[in-house]
């Protein structure tokens, strides 16, 4: 029954990925996962792996070269690139305990395995095989443990294929419209009857610039601090207060209050402190880690606590987004000055998933247009910069996405639907900026580097004033 369980699982798999073969890999979540050669690592995934051949499946596997540096490496980023098709992400971890009355033990092995379709995630399941064993036959079991374990983690997963549509829109939380890079603003004005936002104001700023928080959790690694952070939180604050938000309706989360529970229970706050009339404008302004760093795909800012090991620590775009579609208000301004981490950290190999292959990368970053999907409401987020592209910063100042943001609130008063301060202010000015500053050798930029803002919405999004 197992075998024929896992027949059908796979032959779904097939079905919904067409053609297109499924990539596999082994990557260690935590300090308590198993190496990749372990030999219940090994059986796990002999078993998965033959199981897939069965069905008739074409598998990409990663090359001895990238295996043998994720062997040597303390951890590991993930990412998908544009034609990524099905993957999926195995993680082992195996333990011993006693059986009371006996003299044998029982031997665990948990599964956890990511499925991934493209760059977002289709589920996420762990399973737990047991086996009993006497004294000298821990190997055994613990290989016996594993194998259970693929079979035993399959009935939830199939339970998620049978009860998802096949249409890949409705994979996944509600779709926004992104603006492409050929069409960044809509080419029709907001319409005239939309709400101007009758209750009041509210605002929720986060910002990292001091990082020995992650250093210290992130032995070897190093992270640079972000001194312009600091700035910006105190220029949007400004803005804001001096454009008519109350004080008292303004949450502050800088440095070392910048950790994954005081995110959480801001964003908890705001959602009991909130009216569907309100309009709520978060900002963030940190490093910002790639997709694979969060729970499902997505990237996640990087914050007072984050670290590899510590997910805690870690509130990724996809947790941020599920909170702000719950917040009772209809209007949320969601701004990510998160750039792409270019080289920040250090210590970590970069794979890359594709349509074809398994290859080591060496750019770092999350995609700014999967932070940019979300919806449920009327939503605008704009993004300081794509994902190949760093955010820059002045030396001495804010950073240019933000010192532009602020600029175009003040100039029009707050008054202009957020989708003209992107027209007028930051599709052109960014980038412009950019290139203006590091043309100076002075600057030690060290090349003239492209920085285009992102911007997306759901609803009316498009259409909302702060």
């Amino acid at each position: 029954m197992n075998k024929t369980l896992v027949g059908v699982l796979l032959c779904m798999l097939t079905g919904m990925a067409g053609a297109a073969p499924i990539a596999i890999l082994y990557k260690k979540e935590s300090a308590a996962s198993l190496h990749r050669t372990d030999g219940a690592s090994q059986a796990a995934l002999q078993a998965f792996e033959e199981k897939l051949i069965e069905a008739g499946q074409e598998l990409i596997q990663a090359s001895p070269g990238v295996y043998d540096t994720l062997d040597r490496a303390a951890g590991a980023i993930v990412t998908f690139a544009p034609d990524a098709g099905y993957s999926v992400l195995v993680d082992i971890v195996k333990a011993t305990r006693p059986n009371p009355g006996t003299n044998l033990q029982w031997a665990d092995v948990r599964m956890r395995v990511r499925a991934y379709s493209g760059r977002r995630i289709m589920a996420s399941l762990s399973a737990t095989g047991q086996m009993a064993f006497r004294e000298g036959a821990e190997d055994k079991a613990f290989e016996a443990a594993a194998r259970r374990a693929v079979t035993q983690i399959a009935p939830g997963l199939l339970d998620k294929l049978q009860n998802t549509p096949p249409s890949a829109d409705s994979l996944f939380s509600p779709r926004i419209e992104a603006v492409q890079e050929r069409d960044l603003t809509p080419q029709t004005p907001p319409p005239a009857d939309f709400p101007a936002g009758a209750g009041q104001r509210h605002a929720l700023l986060l910002g990292v610039s001091d990082f020995s928080g992650v250093r210290a959790l992130a032995p070897g690694a190093t992270i640079k601090d972000l001194p312009a952070v600091t700035r910006d939180i105190a220029l949007i604050k400004r803005t804001l207060v001096e454009l008519g938000t109350p004080a008292r309706n303004i949450r502050e989360l800088l440095n070392r209050q910048a950790t994954a529970a005081a995110l959480r229970l801001s964003l908890a706050d705001l959602a009991r402190a909130t009216r569907p009339e309100d309009v709520i404008f978060v900002y963030m302004s940190s490093h910002g880690m790639p997709k694979d760093g969060g729970y499902a795909g997505y990237g996640y800012p990087v914050l007072h606590d984050s670290g590899l090991l510590n997910r805690s620590g870690i509130v990724d775009f996809e947790e941020i987004q599920a909170a702000l579609r719950q917040l009772p208000a209809r209007r949320v301004i969601w701004v990510a000055d998160t750039c792409h981490s270019g080289g920040a950290l250090t210590g970590m190999p970069t794979v890359e998933i594709s349509s074809k292959s398994i290859v080591l990368k060496s750019d770092r970053g999350f995609d700014a247009d999967l932070v940019a999907r979300a919806g449920g409401k009327d939503m605008a987020i704009l993004t300081s910069s794509r994902a190949e592209q760093e955010s820059w910063a002045k030396d001495d100042g804010a950073s240019f996405f933000t010192e532009i943001l602020a600029r175009g609130l003040n100039e029009t008063r707050g008054r202009a639907p957020v989708y003209q301060l992107y027209k007028d202010y930051l599709e052109q000015g960014v980038p412009q900026a950019v290139r203006a500053y590091c043309a100076n050798p002075k600057t030690g930029c060290g090349r003239i580097p492209d920085q285009q803002p992102g911007f997306a919405v759901s609803g009316n999004g498009r259409a909302i004033t702060f």
